[in-house]
């Protein structure tokens, strides 16, 4: 294990002690246990329906334009899908 310092605001500290406590575990183990439940957790539903929709704006791209799609589609694919400049689909 590797010794790591963290700072969190005092509520928040003071939560995870209590919860801690109650959960019947120290401190560092409450947090171990929330931190790999964080990056093992599988993406949220936001973000699969984002990436649903990239995929799609892509294929759409590939099959209705002539040239097989725009040539900056990977570079600017948040326009193109989430119209950030106002020229995508929305």
């Amino acid at each position: 294990m590797q010794r790591t310092t963290i700072i969190l605001p005092e509520r928040l500290k003071q939560r995870t002690l209590e919860k801690a406590r109650a959960d019947g575990i120290s401190f560092a183990e409450f947090v171990r246990r929330a931190v790999e439940l964080a990056v093992n957790e599988p993406p949220s539903r936001a973000s699969q329906r984002k990436r649903r929709a990239a995929i799609e704006a892509m294929r759409a791209f590939r099959d209705d334009a002539p040239s097989g799609g725009p040539a900056d589609l990977a570079i600017n694919i948040d326009e193109y899908v989430y119209g950030a400049s106002g020229r995508g689909k929305s």
